[in-house]
């Protein structure tokens, strides 16, 4: 629907996350102005109890990313551990889902 995906990643021992935004998505800043990035544990009502978010805009561009998406990042302050996962929210709602990560396996 959307050309965007989600990577679940760490740094420094905190659960970060990649935004791959495809270069062609010119106006992504626009469409996604209200959505974010949700950090949480399977243990957690994921609908209810993120342990922290970020606005997707306001995620650090990296560098010239790749050849076809622009990369975008956020390291948060919750410690990766097993169960860790990300949700892409398309706004302010807990419903409108447009991606999520699989749970961070240790090891």
């Amino acid at each position: 629907m959307y050309d965007a995906g989600l990577q679940l990643f760490t740094k420094d021992g905190k659960a970060c996350a990649r935004l791959y935004i495809k270069k062609t998505f010119t106006d992504w800043k626009d469409t996604f102005y209200y959505s974010w990035v949700g950090f949480y544990t399977s243990s957690q009502e994921a609908h209810k109890y993120y342990s922290t978010y970020q606005y997707a805009v306001n995620f650090e561009k990296m560098g010239d990313g790749t050849e076809n998406f622009d990369v975008y990042q956020f390291k948060s302050e919750l410690a990766i551990a097993p169960g860790v996962q990300v949700r892409f929210l398309m706004d302010k709602s807990y419903d409108k889902k447009l991606v999520e990560t699989e749970p961070w396996k240790s090891g």
